[in-house]
């Protein structure tokens, strides 16, 4: 988890950040996918977790049934 919190420092992260920032408030609701079955072992969360704070929306997280 260092190493990607490191990188959400960087220039890269911060303007790839402020693209889905923008894009959420053009749009509004916007998807996040990922591989990672649970989003509290993905950092997909990190991201929903700052896009939440900048922009003031709820983070809605979907789960697939079991099969």
């Amino acid at each position: 988890h260092k190493i990607y919190a490191a990188h959400l420092k960087t220039p890269q992260a911060r303007e790839e950040l402020d693209e889905l920032s923008s894009l959420v408030k053009k749009t509004g609701p916007v998807c996040i996918l990922c591989y990672e079955r649970d989003h509290r072992h993905c950092h997909r969360q990190w991201i929903a977790e700052i896009i939440e704070e900048r922009e003031r929306v709820k983070v809605q997280n979907l789960v697939a049934r079991q099969v």
